[in-house]
């Protein structure tokens, strides 16, 4: 996904349990969202304040993947 600014990418994440992929879904978000179709983090679809766009993702990001239990992580 892309969005105006010229942000683009993705992570992907894999398969996730669905109590998982639950939690990240409703996570809050200026720039980042789980997509459970694609098991991926991506650039979301809401509009962004005026946080600067690098710390901000970091933040998100960062916040996403502290959600996936230990085990999962690899």
């Amino acid at each position: 996904m892309s969005y105006q600014s010229g942000c683009h990418g993705r992570v992907i994440l894999g398969p996730l349990p669905a109590d998982v992929q639950r939690r990240l879904t409703v996570l809050p978000g200026e720039w980042l969202e789980y997509n459970p179709q694609t098991g991926a983090v991506e650039i979301g679809h809401v509009q962004p304040s005026t946080a600067p766009i690098l710390p901000t993702v970091t933040v998100e990001l960062v916040r996403i993947l502290s959600e996936i239990p230990y085990d999962l992580q690899s």
